[in-house]
């Protein structure tokens, strides 16, 4: 085995409990061993993080009238293929961003 070195983590107790507890239900000896993995997942970029807000999905959100409006007219000229641009090459879609900013 190769050198081994120790991480040391404060966490509340009832966190380790319910780790150690959704550990076992998903086959593995300990926390550590579900540790291990995440790690070693994380370093060879099979495993990621996300964070993701408490409120999901978000609170709805009510818009006005003008909104509505706005927006039925948004998705009219989409499904109308008005007031849209498209491209096949990538590069022409960034020479077409760039010029349109000047």
């Amino acid at each position: 085995m190769d050198n081994t070195s120790v991480i040391q983590v404060r966490l509340p107790e009832s966190l380790r409990e319910a780790s150690e507890k959704r550990a076992g239900e998903v086959g593995l000896s300990s926390v550590q061993e579900a540790i291990r993995l995440f790690l070693k997942g994380f370093v060879e970029k099979r495993v990621g993080l996300a964070l993701v807000p408490e409120k999901f999905p978000p609170e709805k959100v009510v818009l006005s009238k003008a909104a509505q409006k706005r927006f039925a007219r948004i998705e009219n000229d989409l499904d109308e293929g008005r007031n849209t641009i498209s491209f096949d090459d990538p590069q022409e879609a960034l020479k077409w961003l760039i010029q349109s900013s000047k």
